[in-house]
């Protein structure tokens, strides 16, 4: 399991490189999702696959971090609720108990040889009773950082289902969205869940090693790492398979900023869709990257390069092309690619040239999809320009 959980681990990674310019968010849950399992990775090292070694390199290096945790898994809900990156200079405060973590093991970071702390480690597997007696920081004993670390992560979830509640309440959802808000709900739901009850085995992980009973405590830790692993292939699963998770949920709002639902057109009419200027600027952009690259002329060319491209999430260009162009993503690639071939076709150089191989040249992939889309842009078929 430790493998499928680090091999989990690198594809989170992947996806996080590869997704980050459409959803900035990503990168919240990736390093919650990272944190959790160093955590979990250390701890199977002093318990089940006994490496203290490995277990040296990461155990107290990484504490600091570990409180960052929750305050990680807070600003990626309220990022996905809302639909944009929310981390403001204000909430650099969230790292105060982090840096205080971090001023108070850097005697043991720094200054111990990693010889001695394996040598400490190996002592802590031999003799569990010691983990209540070592100090590892000179601020907090090893139950107060635990009780800190506990107390801090179940804060911010309460302060994340508080979140969750609130956009559950929410009345007379647009039908456009409530597909994409009922996966992603579900998603945060799973997430919360599958957290707390990692949590909870955690605790009594906790309580068995100081203790010193050795069969809970390795059963525990065998059971948590099991389902960390399958936590982390269900979470890349998802994403991999429902990229719209990466998504936020799509906020319709008045002219003064009160969040409000449509149904009807009459509705749509009152409202503009999250930010007017951001996507009359979007449709700017991919109207001139339409033009200046053609990158319809390619017969794979699709919502997810051009959202690529525009380095925003594919639902974005979606709802833009719909509200500002009153059109989809293929009415409008078809319009360039007919224009393109209105073009060719009336172009003398391009004279000795056959319909079809004029209608390959600008992107089609089919005789009846060119004539199609040339009638609907132009009211004639091609061939009566010749």
């Amino acid at each position: 399991m430790v493998w499928l959980t680090i091999i989990s681990l690198l594809v989170l990674m992947v996806m996080t490189y590869y997704n980050w310019s459409a959803n900035k968010n990503i990168i919240f849950l990736s390093l919650y999702l990272a944190l959790f399992t160093t955590y979990g990775l250390t701890h199977y090292w002093m318990t089940v696959d006994v490496e203290p070694y490995l277990a040296a390199i990461f155990f107290n290096h990484f504490t600091p971090l570990y409180l960052l945790v929750g305050p990680l898994l807070y600003f990626y809900v309220k990022g996905v609720l809302s639909d944009e990156l929310v981390f403001k200079r204000t909430d650099f405060i969230h790292l105060i108990p982090g840096i205080i973590q971090l001023v108070a093991v850097a005697p043991y970071i720094f200054t111990v040889p990693f010889e001695a702390k394996v040598e400490m480690l190996q002592g802590l597997v031999d003799n569990p009773t010691l983990a209540t007696k070592i100090r590892f920081n000179w601020m907090f004993t090893n139950e107060q950082n635990a009780l800190i670390r506990l107390g801090l992560l179940l804060g911010y979830i309460l302060a994340t289902a508080r979140l969750l509640i609130k956009h559950l309440n929410q009345n007379n959802i647009p039908i456009s969205i409530k597909l994409q808000r009922s996966v992603v709900l579900r998603w945060l739901i799973y997430l919360h869940v599958s957290t707390l009850t990692l949590i909870s085995l955690y605790i009594f992980f906790l309580f068995s090693f100081a203790k010193d009973n050795s069969f809970i405590e390795t059963q525990l830790a065998t059971t948590i790492q099991t389902l960390l692993a399958v936590f982390l292939v269900i979470n890349n699963l998802s994403l991999l398979l429902f990229p719209e998770l990466l998504f936020g949920i799509p906020i319709f709002r008045r002219a003064d900023s009160i969040e409000v639902v449509l149904d009807t057109p009459a509705d749509r009419a009152s409202v503009r869709f999250k930010d007017e200027a951001y996507f009359q600027d979007l449709g700017n952009r991919f109207m001139s990257y339409m033009e200046a690259e053609k990158p319809y002329l390619s017969k794979s060319f699709n919502l997810g390069q051009a959202a690529q491209n525009l380095e925003v999430p594919q639902h974005h260009l979606t709802l833009c092309i719909r509200e500002v162009y009153d059109d989809n993503f293929s009415g409008v690639r078809n319009a360039f690619r007919v224009k393109h071939a209105y073009h060719l076709l009336k172009s003398s150089s391009h004279s000795q040239k056959t319909i079809d191989a004029i209608s390959d040249e600008s992107g089609f992939s089919s005789r009846t999809s060119f004539y199609k889309a040339f009638d609907r842009e132009f009211g004639m078929s091609p061939s009566d320009l010749r």
